[in-house]
């Protein structure tokens, strides 16, 4: 009965340790250098992001101003109707 104990925690603790080494080669796998990023790398990533975040802002703006001058010029139409026979 020892015996048969003794053999079933080593056959045990094989297994566990077959599992855990199992687990980190696929981590290690999958990781690799991903994980590793450089400060220059990190600079010109958030580089890009500012000058992505300036262009949206410049954009919106821009559709703002439009926005307000589309609905001023469509107001004017209404109210100042111009004959079309002077753009012939």
């Amino acid at each position: 009965m020892l015996s048969d104990m003794a053999t079933l925690k080593g056959v045990t603790e094989k297994l566990v340790e077959k599992g855990k080494e199992g687990r980190k080669k696929r981590n290690n796998k999958n990781t690799g250098e991903a994980r590793e990023l450089m400060v220059e790398d990190l600079l010109v990533m958030v580089e890009q992001r500012e000058q992505s975040d300036v262009k949206k802002a410049e954009e919106k703006a821009r559709k703002a101003a439009l926005r307000g001058k589309v609905g001023f010029a469509k107001l004017v139409w209404k109210e100042l109707r111009v004959a079309y026979d002077l753009f012939k």
